[in-house]
């Protein structure tokens, strides 16, 4: 599954139409400037109200995010603090 994930990564500027120059006037950024909070704060607003009116859909809180990078993420202190207190 990682392997084929892998290529679909490698794949994807090509199949999405990147013409990426020789000046490299634009580039993809990495997955460590990408926005994993924004994202976790999205699946948090969808469980945010687990108690009130439950469906079976929703039991329990669990996100799975995946990512080519490491690991490692370049993100806004302020949004990681909301961000904790959020899935706390």
């Amino acid at each position: 599954l990682v392997t084929m994930m892998k290529k679909a990564f490698i794949r994807y500027p090509s199949e999405a139409g990147w013409k990426l120059t020789s000046d490299y006037s634009r580039l993809p950024s990495f997955a460590a400037q990408g926005n994993i909070l924004e994202a976790i704060n999205t699946a948090l607003n969808m469980l945010q109200l687990h108690f009130i009116d439950r469906d079976l859909q929703r039991c329990g809180n669990s996100i799975l995010f995946v990512s080519p990078g490491s690991g490692v993420f370049e993100v806004d202190k302020g949004l990681a603090g909301i961000t904790k207190q959020r899935m706390m």
